[in-house]
């Protein structure tokens, strides 16, 4: 079995720095897999750039076990903060340039960059996308029918907690199950009594102010994930009354001062890692980071839903792209099949980057780690293959997505720091109601 561990928080840190331009050598496939479309590689050579937010060091076990398959041809590989990865695709491609060949595609942004010409359709590629992807990573990938970006990543969002500060103000332990599922009232009521005997702060997100992590709370009590799709690909919904509820109980627990205002998403990992926090709402990845590394014991619990509500987690990660104005598409299309469709490459994918692996039979082996196979009755491992196969959803799929996201997150700031939330709701969907793709 490959293994799995890694140091995730020199990846972390490492994702956030200046650019980096790594070379390394890559070639073309004859595993146990050739024959499939687009993995025969018999005389493919020469170069391809790759263009992505992750660290040189976590590429590179991907881009040796591609070098053993095509000694005759190169990748260039240039890692760029996510902030600045939208702009050099939009800048770059969308001025006709070649390169980067491949790219690492946002998944929710995935529509836009179809709308804007960005992306090759790569169905041929992926007849079986259906068999060896996760199928919510395969529907955020696909426009129209086809897949224009094979996912090699996704997410879950779980309930970590402070053992120390929930013994301390005498509250049990939240059960790990699906089953045992906290309500958000329930959450705020044992997160302000833990705060009361002593905890600095009683919850935390990890990604304030932003969709990706705020949309389960609307999702929950029906209100949708903003964007009305099959009335208009473009048309904002955030003003039901799930939308205003699930966002005046979000306000509340600042305004309240269960969670803090004023800090960054950067910075909320820390304030757990700290012994800040008592219950924090956060990604998978933070577990591959804090195990064994941090001063206090911590759980896992379900992520939590709404009395009376439905059950919603927030997925989306990554999936490899092909620029339609690549000038060695074959080999592009045989370095995106390699790494994320077959074992070898899907595997050393995820001995270097991590994150849940949206090929899933190397996630199955990424499971077997006893950081996740934890507990034979039922593991960490377990409530998230039920998350990602029953509860998980893909934020909106359209062309607007980036002017959506974007529009939101500041509302969600706004309402955070005390705006009215049905005036800062109705804004945010007014300004966008001419949103065209941009």
């Amino acid at each position: 079995m490959i293994n799995f561990r890694r140091s995730v928080k020199s990846i972390l840190t490492t994702i956030a720095s200046v650019s980096v331009l790594a070379l390394a050598a890559c070639s073309p496939t004859g595993g146990e897999d050739a024959g499939s479309p687009g993995e025969t590689g018999d005389g493919l050579s020469g170069s391809i750039t790759f263009t992505a937010t992750f660290p040189e060091e976590a590429v590179q076990p991907a881009i040796d076990a591609f070098n053993k398959e095509y000694p005759d041809a190169e990748v260039r590989y240039e890692a760029l903060p996510f902030k600045d990865l939208n702009d050099v695709i939009q800048t770059r491609i969308g001025s006709g340039d070649s390169t980067p060949d491949v790219y690492g595609a946002d998944q929710p942004r995935i529509a836009n960059l179809v709308n804007s010409g960005l992306l090759t359709d790569i169905s041929e590629e992926f007849p079986d996308a259906d068999e060896i992807f996760d199928p919510v990573t395969v529907e955020v990938s696909t426009v129209d029918g086809k897949l224009y970006a094979a996912p090699v990543n996704t997410s879950s969002i779980v309930l970590y907690y402070n053992k120390e500060l929930l013994d301390n103000a005498g509250i049990e332990h939240p059960g790990k199950s699906h089953e045992d599922r906290m309500t958000w009232e329930e959450l705020r009521d044992s997160a302000e009594a833990v705060q009361k005997a002593g905890a600095k702060w009683g919850f935390q997100f990890f990604r304030i102010s932003q969709i990706f992590q705020m949309q389960a709370l609307p999702e929950s009590l029906g209100g949708g994930n903003g964007m009305n799709t099959e009335v208009e690909p473009h048309k904002p919904e955030v003003t039901n009354d799930a939308w205003v509820e699930s966002m005046q109980f979000m306000q509340d627990l600042h305004e309240d001062g269960i969670s803090p205002r004023g800090v960054t998403p950067e910075q909320t990992p820390e304030m757990f890692a700290a012994g800040e926090i008592a219950y924090f709402l956060a990604t998978t990845a933070h577990h591959d980071t804090w195990a064994n590394d941090l001063d206090f014991e911590y759980g896992i619990a379900p992520h939590p839903y709404f009395e009376g509500g439905e059950v919603m987690t927030p997925t989306g990660a990554w999936s490899l792209g092909l620029n339609p104005n690549s000038e060695n598409a074959e080999l592009a299309k045989a370095f995106i099949r390699f790494v994320t469709a077959t074992p070898e490459g899907s595997g050393a994918w995820a001995e270097g980057v991590g994150n849940i692996p949206a090929n899933l039979a190397t996630r199955a082996d990424y499971f077997e780690d006893p950081l996740y196979a934890d507990d034979p009755s039922y593991s960490i491992a377990d409530l998230l293959n039920y998350e990602l196969h029953n509860t998980a959803k893909n934020r909106a799929r359209t062309p607007s997505f980036i002017e959506f996201e974007t529009v939101m997150g500041t509302t969600f700031e706004d309402i955070r720091n005390g705006a009215p939330v049905k005036e800062a709701l109705e804004n945010a969907e007014s300004s966008m109601g001419g949103a065209r793709g941009r």
